[in-house]
């Protein structure tokens, strides 16, 4: 890929939800689309599956998309509240 991007931010999340990561994968037919995410704090988010979260406190954190061969990434913070 050339590219991966957050295509959604949702700013904030409430403890106990779970939220799947909106993104893309530029160009569009690359072969390797898969991802994998990265927490700053795992306090305050669990990686649930390569594409999901799970809010555990309040806070807000930085979380990375990484692309398979961990050329690309991506961050955005999100606030759990």
């Amino acid at each position: 890929p050339k590219e991966v991007l957050y295509t959604f931010n949702p700013g904030a999340i409430k403890v106990g939800d779970e939220y799947t990561i909106e993104y893309a994968i530029l160009p569009a037919n690359a072969t390797n689309k898969t991802v994998s995410l990265s927490v700053e704090d795992p306090t305050l988010l669990e990686v649930v599956d390569a594409t999901t979260v799970k809010a555990l406190r309040a806070g807000r954190t930085v979380v990375t998309l990484i692309t398979e061969d961990r050329n690309k990434t991506d961050k955005i913070i999100i606030k759990v509240e």
